[in-house]
């Protein structure tokens, strides 16, 4: 295998699986291309990334409740600076779960690049938790250049549940203008949008359950 070959295999591995450009490529984040040493991995990565929160949540609340006191915000920021969508993921969990406010720039900015898959429902998860108007921003940014692109089949739906989320709980409608788009975006399927409401209302609870829960 050539040296290029093995970079883009590398690269599909860390989770970008399609390589796109937009307004957002070149926002500035910290990243780190080389993969967490093993003992790293094992400690603070894989008990997690894999694990579904809401039809896993004991297995996950034992797992972070062994870990849970060594978490910081150095920790928080070293997992979302590693260009691996399993980090990033875990990361944006941890943030979430503490409430880390500190790191709303870094996710947000995650979050609208999208180089990689299957994080991007952990960073909009993190940002509705966080629920500030620079959160609420990075959410309404991300719905108002990916809605425009069904080509790019991301994190729309777990965006759009995390803003309904928002309305319910801060009185607001700021869902109301992607309503069309939305629509569009998803073919008028109302079970998928009622499944990415319904599947943020309950990780946003297990999430609240996580951070309340005794160390």
């Amino acid at each position: 295998m050539d040296e290029e070959s093995k970079q883009q295999l590398e690269m599909h591995v860390s989770g970008a699986t399609v390589v796109h450009a937009g307004p957002y490529s070149n926002l500035e984040i910290p990243v780190v291309m080389s993969n967490p040493d093993q003992n790293f991995f094992e400690m603070w990565i894989n008990p997690f990334c894999l694990t579904n929160i809401n039809n896993r949540f004991e297995e996950f609340q034992q797992s972070y409740s062994t870990i849970r006191s060594q978490i910081d915000p150095i920790l928080i920021s070293k997992l979302l600076t590693y260009f691996n969508w399993r980090s990033r993921k875990v990361g944006s969990y941890f943030a979430a779960i503490e409430n880390s406010k500190r790191h709303c720039q870094h996710i947000g900015r995650l979050l609208l690049r999208s180089d990689v898959c299957y994080a991007g429902q952990a960073h909009a998860l993190a940002l509705a938790r966080f629920n500030t108007d620079n959160s609420i921003s990075y959410l309404c940014n991300y719905l108002n250049h990916y809605l425009q692109h069904p080509e790019l089949q991301f994190d729309q739906g777990a965006v759009f549940g995390a803003v309904v989320y928002l309305d319910t709980k801060n009185g607001t409608n700021i869902a109301d203008k992607y309503i069309d788009q939305w629509d569009k975006f998803s073919r008028d399927n109302s079970e998928l949008k009622m499944n990415c409401i319904d599947g943020v209302n309950r990780l946003m609870g297990s999430i609240r359950d996580l951070s309340s829960h005794p160390m």
